[in-house]
């Protein structure tokens, strides 16, 4: 839950990349009697009205609060996550970070109802990790979330890698339509050809800040640059002849800042240096 290893800060490192585009709200997430979590936060620049860590033992929660004087919420998690959306409260991402082997369906739904992106973290200790992988998948997908990534594995605090890690977006909700199809009324054939071409307007390209989160696919067909290219790349996550990178933020809400994919499916510790628009990455979301 909040031990300090770096790839757990490098997990911590992209909740704040993400709860970052939507400043106004707080972070809901577990944290433990070190306040691992909390600290991290604070160090990088998050205020603590926009912190609200969650334990259930209450000396844990005095801990928290005695050592970062960020106030914790004394509760379980779940049903904090499903009180709070009750309320109508909002936040910029909620963190399950549960360490148990499934989530409820109740649970993931209060949580994407009330923020942009959820993290999930399940144990997959004495039981094989496709089993764990497929239940959250189905139970995030009854929830209406959708995974903009494949889930990650990666070793605990005991050095073995029984821990899987997942990002959530709740899906976009599809357009409404005003009668069932069952109802429409084909037009008659024409005797006449069309004497005029009609053209359908392009669906509006997704704004920069509905694209974070989102994983890219690049090919290496659009570096020009061979030898540089080969350089810098050869850590990095490859799917078809295509490089991948995570956009995490935005800059000014118009263009994408990114981070690569690397080979053993962590995030690179630091943003590419250049970006992209939303028209541009749009394109690239396809493998």
């Amino acid at each position: 839950m909040s031990y300090g290893t770096p790839l757990k800060n490098t997990h911590r490192a992209v909740v704040l990349e993400l709860a970052n585009a939507d400043p106004d709200h707080s972070i809901l997430y577990l944290d433990d009697d070190t306040a691992g979590a909390t600290i991290f936060f604070r160090e990088h620049g998050v205020s603590t009205k926009r912190l609200a860590p969650v334990n259930y033992s209450r000396d844990a929660c005095t801990d928290i609060t005695r050592i970062t004087k960020v106030s914790a919420i004394c509760g379980d998690m779940n049903e904090v996550v499903v009180s709070r959306h009750e309320n109508g409260d909002r936040y910029s991402f909620v963190w399950l970070d549960l360490q148990c082997r499934t989530i409820t369906r109740e649970t993931l739904t209060a949580s994407l109802g009330m923020a942009p992106y959820v993290g999930l973290t399940l144990s997959t200790r004495g039981v094989p990790s496709a089993t764990v992988i497929k239940d959250a998948l189905r139970i995030i997908r009854l929830s209406g979330g959708v995974c903009p990534e494949d889930p990650t594995r990666y070793r605990g605090k005991n050095g073995i890698t029984n821990v899987v890690r997942f990002l959530i977006m709740a899906k976009s909700k599809p357009t409404s339509v005003a009668k069932s199809c069952t109802t429409l009324t084909l037009p008659q054939p024409r005797t006449k050809p069309l004497t005029k071409t009609v053209d359908l307007p392009s669906p509006p390209t997704p704004t920069a800040d509905a694209f974070v989160g989102t994983v890219l696919y690049i090919p290496t067909s659009e570096w020009t640059n061979k030898k540089e290219l080969a350089t810098w790349s050869t850590d990095i996550k490859e799917k078809r002849g295509k490089l991948c990178f995570r956009v995490v933020g935005t800059h000014y809400h118009k263009k994408l800042a990114l981070r690569a994919i690397m080979k053993n499916n962590r995030m690179n510790t630091t943003k590419e240096h250049w970006t992209l628009t939303p028209t541009m990455a749009d394109k690239y979301r396809i493998v």
